[in-house]
């Protein structure tokens, strides 16, 4: 379980940009941090308010938050990305694009934000407004497509196998960007700017068994 310290050092950075979220309340094993987000625009226009409950998991930052809305605006329900929780993009795509800041602040800034704000954007125009990505398998494939920059669930699967490939092995391999650099003088050198960095080692196998089993590869 995340220490109290932690998360309301996490708390503390975030509530200025954020300053409808309640303080972190431990419940059973988790924390949680209940309250409201004001939606504006990069114009300062106030958009909306939604109610919100962000679960802490027990292994952050080996794991990532989870943004519940708890007002009822949300439709529960497959088009709006939002079940029991709210999808805000692929897992390996939140930890690419948080980077080295894997915080409270950069994670609402970056992706609970936006994914209420194009909430809003699709209630009014009928579509989001950076488009839509598929659900489960699907949309992890095709988060992979974007990060990799390859099309086609076999060329993720290539590009993810070979990844992990190299990451269990040895700093000589060749770089897995694409690069003719070896892995110790490209992404070992600079790994929280790379173009692959951030995505832990872990979601990348979990990700990798699950289109492998899914495509039957």
């Amino acid at each position: 379980m995340v220490s109290e310290e932690i998360i309301f050092s996490q708390y503390e950075s975030a509530k200025d940009k954020f300053p409808k979220l309640n303080q972190p309340e431990r419940v059973g094993e988790y924390w949680e941090i209940n309250g409201c987000i004001d939606v504006i625009d990069d114009e300062d226009n106030y958009w909306d308010t939604f109610k919100v409950k962000i679960v802490v998991p027990k292994k952050f930052p080996e794991e990532l938050f989870e943004l519940q809305e708890t007002g009822g605006k949300i439709p529960k329900h497959e088009s709006w990305h939002n079940s029991n929780s709210c999808c805000l993009s692929t897992t390996a795509l939140i930890y690419s694009g948080l980077g080295e800041d894997v915080t409270l602040l950069n994670w609402l800034v970056k992706f609970a934000h936006p994914f209420l704000a194009n909430y809003i954007v699709k209630k009014e125009t009928g579509s989001y407004a950076a488009g839509d990505f598929n659900h489960s398998t699907d949309g992890t494939i095709q988060g992979y497509e974007k990060l990799f920059g390859v099309t086609g669930a076999k060329e993720v699967f290539q590009k993810l196998k070979m990844l992990c490939s190299v990451l269990q092995r040895g700093r000589n391999e060749k770089c897995f960007c694409g690069c003719v650099k070896k892995f110790k003088n490209c992404f070992l050198q600079s790994p929280f700017t790379h173009k692959y960095s951030g995505v832990p080692f872990l979601v990348l196998q979990n990700d990798l068994a699950t289109i492998k089993s899914y495509c039957k590869f």
